[in-house]
């Protein structure tokens, strides 16, 4: 089914935002008296029952995936790059990097995450980096991508050269989930507010753990489970300036533990290792002495 640009926005914008409910409701509490008016008090409660029914069905999980992926395809993030950087040449392909947005990526705009109905959290916006590498130059352009509107929103690009890149880091972040002991307290706890407006229910909670236990099976001991959440990779510079690319995870820790991250943490752990072997070679040559005028290794 086609959906034309207004409608697919709303529909992303609602998702994420939620409907409002008030108005249903109020023409509930209305008709409940005036039953005494047939016609009216009828009339009243199946207008707001019509207006409740049709808010309660939000997008689909899968159509808000199949979007935010159109979304990213629609746009070229390395030729933006390109231009912003003007750099007359590269000596590596670039590097581009899909995750999570950063903190200043969601200034300014609607900064929302969702529950689906599948127990997995969705948000809006996302995030893009490209890296561009020259002689003697990186090139770093991130850029928040608005679901709501498929605009690139609060771009950033900056430039360095290589003898002031002091680091190229990664920070895993570890999370443990007690199954046994979290599912009596979704079923004993109540959803706070803040919960309810990310479309979090203890159905879908239920249902993300089942799932959860299901794929992880052989990696819980003792009712426990440990996930590697998410990777952030920081590159910091001499002036004490510093990026960050936060990137999805969730593998189980041991897992984790059991893998090379640059074969099996996908394009962006291949990526980041394969700069850093880059800047690596690149500083301690020009420690070294063994750049040529053209930025390239004796």
């Amino acid at each position: 089914m086609q959906h034309s640009e207004e409608t697919k926005r709303r529909a992303v914008r609602t998702y994420f935002e939620g409907k409002k409910r008030s108005l249903p409701a109020i023409l509930i509490i209305i008709g409940i008296p005036l039953l005494l008016f047939f016609f009216i008090g009828v009339i009243l409660i199946g207008i707001g029952l019509f207006l409740l029914f049709r808010q309660s069905s939000l997008t689909a999980d899968s159509q808000i995936d199949q979007w935010s992926q159109e979304d990213y395809e629609a746009h070229d993030f390395v030729a933006r790059a390109q231009q912003l950087a003007g750099f007359r040449s590269l000596v590596r392909e670039p590097i581009l990097l899909r995750g999570l947005a950063a903190s200043f990526m969601g200034d300014g705009v609607i900064n929302r995450s969702r529950m689906g109905n599948d127990g997995r959290m969705r948000s809006t916006p996302l995030g893009a980096t490209v890296i561009l590498c020259t002689a003697d130059q990186l090139g770093i352009y991130q850029t928040g991508l608005d679901l709501t509107t498929g605009n690139r929103v609060n771009e950033r690009f900056m430039e360095v050269f290589y003898q002031d890149v002091v680091a190229i880091s990664g920070l895993a972040s570890s999370d443990s989930l007690d199954t046994k002991n979290h599912l009596q307290t979704i079923k004993a706890s109540r959803l706070t507010d803040s919960q309810l407006r990310l479309g979090v229910t203890k159905v879908k909670l239920v249902e993300n753990l089942r799932q959860l236990t299901e794929r992880f099976r052989s990696y819980i001991v003792a009712d426990l489970l440990q996930r590697d959440m998410r990777k952030t990779y920081r590159i910091d510079f001499v002036d004490g300036e510093h990026v960050q690319i936060p990137v999805a995870d969730g593998r189980p820790t041991r897992q984790a533990n059991a893998e090379f991250d640059a074969e099996a943490g996908g394009e962006t752990a291949r990526a980041m290792l394969a700069l850093r072997l880059f800047v690596r070679e690149k500083k301690r040559a020009i420690l070294n002495g063994e750049l040529t005028t053209s930025g390239e290794l004796v």
